[in-house]
């Protein structure tokens, strides 16, 4: 499969995702204006603070995640998840303040349960509606929009050193030389690792993977924001 059309729809990527999701951490707590006195506000409360305006950047930070680990799933879906969790755990335990620090948590938890969600869905054979960032990526890809999901839960079983290279080259729109200048590897094993993500795509399965491009130790899970319980 070759991508799309020169028109590329937008994928909701913002390239500087990463930084704005980091330079939030430190700020303030967006949750004291909110005001609250009184008895501690209930989840459903905080919910809509938390969905209003994002004030606690869950979207960014969700994007940036999700863009390191170089997984197809819905960032809208990620950023709900996250802010339900949020809400749940800030109205059990009263700790507003320290809400700007756990957001790398909420999102981590979130991320893993929506990659979860998806793949069970696949196993059950029921059938997903993509949301707006799957679609685009269907459009992009010229597949039918009702294939993309099956098509990415696949693409999530593959190496992390596979999956990069699909998402700098087809999300991100950067060339293999680019990313080899930017020590992906060389521009050979980049297009193989390329073609492997398209085949898989394209065949709603994981395409075999060279052994060079199996994911180094350091790779074969990007570092844990959090401890599991």
């Amino acid at each position: 499969m070759e991508p799309g059309s020169t028109e590329r729809p937008e994928l909701a990527f913002d390239p500087d995702a990463q930084r704005i999701a980091e330079t939030h951490i430190d700020t303030p707590s967006p949750l004291r204006r909110w005001g609250f006195r009184g008895a501690r506000p209930s989840g459903r409360e905080l919910l809509h603070q938390i969905c209003d305006g994002d004030p606690l950047q869950l979207e960014p930070a969700a994007l940036a995640r999700i863009h390191e680990l170089a997984l197809l799933v819905e960032p809208y879906h990620v950023t709900s998840k996250a802010a339900a969790r949020a809400a749940f755990e800030l109205a059990r335990d009263g700790k507003l303040d320290t809400a700007p620090k756990r957001v790398p948590e909420w999102i981590e938890r979130a991320v893993d349960e929506e990659a979860d969600d998806q793949r069970r869905q696949a196993a059950n054979g029921i059938p997903t509606m993509p949301g707006e960032f799957l679609r685009a990526l269907a459009v992009r890809l010229g597949m039918e929009a009702g294939l993309i999901v099956d098509a990415s839960t696949a693409f999530n079983e593959l190496p992390l050193t596979v999956r990069r290279v699909f998402f700098g080259a087809i999300l991100t729109g950067q060339s293999l030389q680019q990313m080899s200048d930017a020590g992906y590897g060389p521009p050979e094993a980049l297009e193989r690792r390329l073609r492997c993500a398209l085949s898989t795509v394209s065949a709603l399965r994981p395409a075999e993977v060279h052994p060079d491009d199996l994911d180094p130790p350091e790779l074969i899970r990007v570092r844990r924001r959090y401890d599991d319980d």
